[in-house]
């Protein structure tokens, strides 16, 4: 596979269907593998959230058993010369049992790519700008305790 606009556009559209299926649940998660390099950094821009330095530190961060979040696709850019993609995301916390919507929010990311050893394309850094409104502000306890 190379870095052109329509691949990189195939990947991040079957990221974000495959991300909001498998990826808050740790029996499921490695499906992932498929789209993170193992050293995978996350680099939120959120108030009082770390740095993730690899793809396992960061599916231990997704795991939120009582909330199912599925992204939506909004916009996306895509720079096959540099092999990055800016993506304007719709995410959705849904309590799985009574299915009441904790957060709906946006959110841009720009995910730096690469091409591993078998030229698949990956996810190496995702840089992280969560969308800043009232009831986003604790998202992150939403998250764990729900």
């Amino acid at each position: 596979m190379e870095f052109n606009y329509d691949n990189m556009v195939a990947f991040m559209e079957s990221y974000f269907k495959e991300f909001s299926i498998y990826g808050q649940d740790p029996k499921t998660q490695y499906r992932l593998n498929e789209y993170f390099a193992p050293e995978l950094e996350f680099v939120p821009y959120l108030k009082d959230h770390p740095r993730i330095q690899s793809r396992e530190h960061f599916y231990k961060a997704m795991v939120h058993p009582a909330i199912q979040e599925t992204l939506t696709l909004g916009e996306l850019v895509v720079d096959d010369r540099r092999g990055v993609v800016d993506a304007l995301v719709k995410t959705e916390l849904k309590h799985k049992e009574t299915g009441e919507v904790k957060v709906s929010a946006w959110f841009n990311a720009i995910y730096q790519l690469k091409l591993d050893e078998n030229k698949t394309i990956k996810i190496k850094k995702i840089l992280f700008f969560f969308e800043c409104k009232p009831e986003t502000a604790n998202v992150l306890e939403i998250m764990k305790s729900a």
